[in-house]
């Protein structure tokens, strides 16, 4: 994926890095010395996954602007609806992972160095990850159930290029959206498309996993989740000790 091949939204501009940059560290560099400009859109150039990271320079404080989680989740379950399969489920486990027909696919990962949630961030990064070839020459690539990738989900079409540019369209509609709107202004489409409403699933929690079923999101974006009979309530800002994810 070259930068020649990449057409993205106005308002942001491509950055390539090598396959094998340590794609986080080198977009944390930039940051922290102000060599990198909001809009700037980090990415690796390597095939096999989507991988790329957006710098954000939130003007609201950090316990709001943390909620872009969710236009961040919607134009991830967007762009990887559009390219699976008919029949294929599409599903964002809160906070930040994509499941392909309930198997790990892919996340989202927030990165600030402040934790003051009623301070202003000078700076923000929004990562997106998704495993589009998996293990191609792997022989039994089903054996883990819980991971998978697009390829072996049946889009064998799908590029990193491709997923990139309509990742960043659907992200910059959400966000319009979530900026005029608030969260009330994307939440109800989340809830039609999380994973967890019909069926219990595992989240992160301080204590580790738990399990319960998604009840709906507070006027903060803490998630409502119900276990038995009773509501137990997991704060958004937990997405800023790291990803619960692994590729």
């Amino acid at each position: 994926m070259t930068q020649a091949d990449l057409t993205l939204p106005p308002l942001l501009t491509p950055m390539g890095f090598a396959p094998d940059a340590d794609l986080p560290n080198e977009a944390l560099y930039r940051a922290r010395r102000g060599r990198i400009d909001p809009g700037t859109v980090c990415y690796s150039e390597r095939p096999d996954q989507l991988d790329a990271i957006l710098m954000l320079a939130p003007d609201t404080p950090l316990g709001h602007a943390i909620q872009v989680l969710y236009p961040m989740n919607l134009a991830g379950n967007d762009a990887l609806g559009a390219i699976m399969p008919p029949g294929v489920a599409v599903h964002m486990a809160w906070p930040d992972r994509f499941l392909v027909n309930g198997a790990l696919a892919g996340g989202i990962a927030l990165y600030c160095e402040q934790d003051d949630l009623a301070a202003e961030p000078d700076w923000m990064l929004a990562r997106i990850r998704i495993d589009i070839m998996g293990a191609p020459h792997n022989p039994d690539p089903g054996r883990r159930v819980d991971r998978t990738s697009l390829y072996e989900e049946g889009a064998g079409d799908a590029s990193a290029p491709a997923l990139l540019q309509a990742y960043c369209r659907h992200f910059m509609n959400w966000l319009d959206r979530w900026q005029r709107g608030g969260l009330d202004a994307v939440a109800p489409a989340w809830m039609e498309r999380a994973g967890g409403r019909e069926e219990d699933l595992a989240f992160p929690a301080e204590q580790g996993l738990i399990t319960g079923r998604v009840a709906g999101l507070s006027p903060t974006g803490d998630l409502k989740l119900t276990i038995g009979d009773a509501t137990r309530i997991l704060p958004l800002s937990g997405v800023l000790e790291g990803p619960s994810w692994e590729l």
